[in-house]
């Protein structure tokens, strides 16, 4: 429930859009995100005694991030217009690249220090991260605009939904959206695989929670790995054949599992653990590579003026795909009878998953096979000057 805020994107990128703060779309944002998110982490680490209470905390410091994950966002889709293909694309892999090494570092210290601090301590130690945002904000390029009165002009809001409404219904915008979201909305494994992993022989392989930490740690360093990947190699290619190509080696390796599920591997003398380290490294290479065309491509489709709010759509889109693919990969589960305790059918739901990754392919065409930004640029313009035209006729 928590995390219901990152679901609400485009409502923090409309208004940031519509409603600057003394003239600035960003600094303002990301200062009131940087406050709330240093306060629900220090309530945490000090006032904070109950579970609705720890929710409400919680509630707080994941909307005040979400917020200044969009606008973030918005800076680097801003900082991407009139730039090439190859520029957004680098800027992205910095940007993810970044995240990647916040994410290893998260994965590393997250249970080692609660080893020589209290739970609380580690609280006030975390509210320190948000409250840099404060003093980021300070030097955020942020190009100021001019001023709204919102009583003047009540009809803005209005106007910009219904040209976010018309923007997002471009075929150059709605077809590579359409496409994203069916890749995401395919069925995911989800929770089954942690009884895989945990439940104890013959049943599974009986890792320990060590282990799997471990697991988890292996594959942040190769989420960097595969960004750093498309930043040398794959940056200046269209994303139409990286897409394919990534989503088709990612299905071949989804598909390698099963060598684990069916124990394969232990007959050509390779442990459990091997395989399982080896598989996630690889796997979170391949899976950044795949992923990183449809963030660089989710940036290029942001007509200007609209970054904040567009942007946003288009990755709520994709959550979106994500939330009903692990929907409907559960219902799978539980049709094929998979629990904790029964594991029989636990190889089809594998094989379900991966091969059906392969179903939005036969859509691939709906992916631009150039930059859509000029195409949409040029689209727009034509647009204003027709409906300029029209309201000059008598």
């Amino acid at each position: 429930m928590t995390n219901l805020p990152w679901t609400c994107k485009p409502i923090y990128g409309f208004i940031s859009d519509a409603y600057p703060i003394l003239g600035y779309r960003r600094r303002p944002y990301i200062l009131l995100s940087g406050l709330l998110g240093f306060l629900s982490w220090v309530a945490m680490g000090t006032i904070v005694s109950g579970v609705w209470q720890g929710f409400s905390a919680m509630l707080l410091g994941s909307a005040a991030i979400a917020v200044a994950n969009v606008m973030s966002e918005a800076l680097v889709v801003e900082r991407s217009k009139g730039e090439s293909q190859e520029f957004a694309s680098h800027l992205q892999s910095v940007v993810w690249g970044a995240a990647s090494v916040g994410g290893l570092i998260a994965s590393f210290f997250s249970g080692y220090l609660l080893k020589w601090m209290s739970d609380r301590q580690v609280f006030l130690l975390s509210s320190l991260l948000p409250l840099s945002l404060v003093f980021t904000s300070f030097v955020t390029p942020d190009h100021k605009v001019k001023d709204v009165d919102a009583k003047k002009d009540e009809g803005r809001m209005r106007r910009q939904a219904r040209e976010l409404y018309r923007t997002i219904m471009m075929p150059e915008i709605f077809y590579p959206c359409a496409f994203i979201f069916l890749l995401n909305a395919t069925p995911s494994t989800g929770s089954a695989w942690f009884y895989f992993y945990s439940s104890k022989p013959p049943l599974g392989l009986g890792f320990s929670p060590t282990f799997l930490g471990t697991v988890n740690v292996v594959g942040s360093i190769f989420n960097l790995g595969g960004v750093v990947l498309f930043q040398v190699f794959l940056k200046r290619l269209p994303f139409r054949p990286v897409l394919l190509l990534g989503t088709l080696v990612s299905t071949f390796l989804g598909l390698t599992n099963l060598v684990l599920v069916f124990h394969w591997n232990r007959k050509w003398g390779i442990p459990d653990e091997f395989f399982c380290l080896g598989e996630s490294a690889v796997q979170a290479v391949v899976g950044w590579i795949a992923t990183m065309p449809i963030i660089v491509m989710a940036s290029r489709l942001c007509p200007e003026g609209m970054e904040g709010t567009c942007y946003a759509l288009i990755m709520s889109i994709n959550n979106l795909g994500g939330i009903i693919g692990t929907q409907i990969g559960a219902w799978l589960t539980i049709y094929l009878g998979v629990t904790a305790t029964n594991l029989d059918n636990f190889w089809l739901l594998v094989f379900i998953c991966n091969i059906s990754t392969l179903l939005p392919l036969g859509l691939i065409g709906w992916v631009p096979a150039q930059d859509p930004h000029d195409i949409i640029e040029q689209r727009r313009a034509s647009t204003a000057a027709a409906d300029y035209e029209a309201e000059q006729e008598p």
